[in-house]
């Protein structure tokens, strides 16, 4: 169990009463609340990247749909993405792949690693590898089934020399 020292939960209660004092209701605040911490905790398995049909977004919209049995608004909430962008991302997918991604894998990347919109998900996702995996480019590209020298390519795009 957390114990907040006193001052976290006077800024705590202060949140909460601005927030009542929005409009929302206790509920809302709580819902809002779990949104926040599940987002903190969500783990995808680096095997679900290891479809060379599908690209990073695709696969984890896919894994998040079929596997988590998340709806594409909570999915775009997740991945600060429009539910029209998801819906269309997972219907690519499925054009393209048709059978289930297995989550077999020792390591996971956080979910929330996404949210940012400014760098694309494959950088993201390699720049994760490689700087906090300690994963060398060859490896990252046999786990997420492409080239090293296209990874090597996703972790210095936009590097200014």
């Amino acid at each position: 169990m957390c114990v907040l020292k006193r001052e976290q939960e006077v800024a705590l209660a202060g949140a909460v009463r601005q927030l009542h004092q929005s409009g929302l209701s206790s509920q809302e605040i709580i819902e809002r609340v779990r949104l926040i911490l599940s987002e903190e905790s969500v783990a995808l398995p680096l095997s679900i990247f290891g479809h060379k049909e599908l690209g990073a977004l695709e696969a984890i919209v896919v894994y998040l749909h079929d596997n988590c049995g998340l709806d594409y608004q909570r999915i775009g909430v997740l991945l600060n993405r429009n539910a029209i962008v998801v819906g269309n991302s997972y219907r690519a997918a499925r054009r393209k792949f048709s059978g289930t991604l297995l989550a077999q894998s020792k390591v996971s990347v956080p979910l929330s690693l996404f949210k940012d919109r400014t760098v694309s998900v494959q950088r993201r996702l390699v720049r994760y590898l490689h700087d906090e995996c300690g994963m060398n480019f060859s490896e990252i590209g046999r786990n997420i089934s492409r080239d090293p020298r296209t990874v090597w390519t996703a972790y210095h795009a936009g590097d200014v020399a």
